[in-house]
């Protein structure tokens, strides 16, 4: 096969050095899509579909599938850090939209406030576990040896 672009064919060997450990950004901001997506389920009925009880578990359990099957199942470099980052990144979209919605109204946007530090511990300690075993995934799968 010939290189389109410069990008390695399958013959040869996945790019080592610097580059090849850099973080992908719009994988980071892609992967960062899916969690406020549990937060929306509630407001397009999703939640009841699902049951009321397990609903949100079951969406947050298939966010962190499918964090988990992209970054660990791939040859993502840095897989914590780039979950951890994405993490960041919905709370960040969460906060956004939360406040769009709540413009104007002064108590909600004081509630919003208070719920700023908590959102994003919560995004990102969520991100990081699931970079964690996304890591588990690969050094499972012989990933960067």
């Amino acid at each position: 096969m010939f290189p389109i672009d410069g990008m390695p064919t399958t013959n040869q060997p996945a790019p080592h050095g610097p580059r090849a450990r850099a973080l992908r950004p719009g994988l980071i901001l892609l992967l960062g899509l899916l969690p406020p997506m549990v937060g929306l389920s509630r407001h397009i009925g999703l939640n009841e579909a699902l049951g009321p009880g397990g609903g949100p578990l079951l969406l947050v359990a298939l966010v962190t599938v499918v964090w988990v099957a992209v970054v660990g199942g791939g040859r993502m470099a840095r897989p914590v850090a780039t979950l951890t980052l994405a993490g960041v990144t919905a709370a960040l979209y969460q906060i956004a939209v939360r406040t769009v919605l709540l413009l104007g109204d002064g108590e909600e946007t004081f509630i919003l406030l208070i719920g700023i530090v908590p959102i994003l511990l919560i995004q990102t300690l969520w991100g990081f576990l699931a970079g964690l075993l996304a890591h588990g995934v690969q050094r499972l799968r012989g990933v960067g040896r």
